[in-house]
């Protein structure tokens, strides 16, 4: 049954892919960029210290962008920045929320409420943006 199901995602996967020019050469293409990006990146910081977390943000996130959106961002643009500062609030907000799982009565603290009303917001804003 589950096997089945794992096929067919496969196999969605895969034609996708396939149909994304991301298979062979194709994904040689695409995985090359993203590696010369990086490769880029620590080059424009030689002789300082470099954050990995940020430097693999940016690249990985990249690479997903281009491959769902078909878009790509320079370290420096405005909406890029934004929208990764969300994303790592959001990670933030999360991971100090995983404790509630556990502990429901911790949701009435003031600072789990904080990071709840975050998160709803910010649930708001996508399912708005999708509309």
């Amino acid at each position: 049954m589950q096997a089945d199901t794992w096929r067919e995602q496969r196999r969605f996967a895969g034609a996708v892919m396939r149909e994304l020019g991301l298979t062979g050469a194709g994904l040689g293409a695409w995985l090359s960029r993203t590696v010369e990006e990086m490769v880029e990146l620590y080059r424009g910081e030689e002789g300082r210290w470099v954050e990995p977390g940020e430097a693999m943000g940016h690249v990985v996130g990249n690479m997903m962008n281009q491959a769902i959106f078909s878009v790509r961002y320079s370290k420096e643009d405005v909406k890029w920045t934004e929208m990764q500062n969300i994303a790592k609030e959001g990670a933030e907000k999360m991971g100090a929320l995983a404790a509630v799982n556990f502990l429901p009565f911790l949701r009435f603290l003031p600072v789990m409420k904080r990071n709840l009303k975050f998160i709803n917001i910010m649930s708001c804003m996508l399912s708005f943006n999708k509309s």
